[in-house]
């Protein structure tokens, strides 16, 4: 009975040591710096959180909406790089090489364009209209637009808005252009 409770607890202390590990590499990372943007003034809530070490991925769904059912959804990738190391892709090249190239791939009816360029960041769109896809054996044709930005700093980051409801108003289109240019990197001090 002794050993069965002392393994437990042994079995416990790895756990929490483990996690705390994970804890102080992932806070030191993360305190690093971190991007700053805004909504569109509707209510946008957390719908899927996925931090690991090397990187994260947070998915912003409309009040009422899912990540498994959504009509708009914002998500921030981070991808973080060992301190020190450099990136050395602009990124255009990200843009293409991780987004667009696997895209048209999938999607020949793919139609992409670079709205702004600068040294560390890009800011782009790009449609799709009867994508051919399968999910869950289930044959259809996908229809997604994207505005996206991606920026370098210390780590690399993806922030982008997309939504299934095609054609875009010119309106909505505009407003996502300014929100996303307007996001930034900042040091984080706590």
């Amino acid at each position: 009975m002794k050993n069965k409770l002392r393994k437990k607890i042994k079995r416990g202390f790895f756990v929490v040591a483990i996690g705390l590990f994970y804890l102080a590499v992932f806070t030191k990372i993360s305190r690093a710096e971190e991007i700053k943007f805004s909504f569109d003034g509707r209510k946008w809530g957390v719908g899927h959180e996925n931090i690991k070490a090397t990187r994260s991925v947070v998915e912003y769904v409309l009040e009422g909406e899912t990540v498994e059912n959504w009509t708009e959804l914002v998500t921030l990738n981070t991808i973080y790089t060992p301190s020190g190391q450099e990136i050395e892709m602009t990124p255009t090249q990200i843009l293409k090489a991780s987004i667009i190239d696997r895209l048209k791939k999938q999607c020949p009816s793919l139609k992409w364009d670079v709205i702004q360029e600068g040294e560390k960041t890009v800011l782009y769109e790009w449609i799709i209209v009867d994508c051919p896809t399968v999910i869950g054996g289930k044959k259809f044709d996908y229809d997604e637009y994207e505005i996206g930005k991606i920026l370098i700093g210390k780590h690399l980051y993806f922030l982008t808005y997309a939504t299934k409801k095609i054609p875009v108003s010119q309106d909505r289109r505009e407003k996502w252009i300014e929100i996303l240019s307007s996001s930034a990197l900042v040091e984080d001090d706590k």
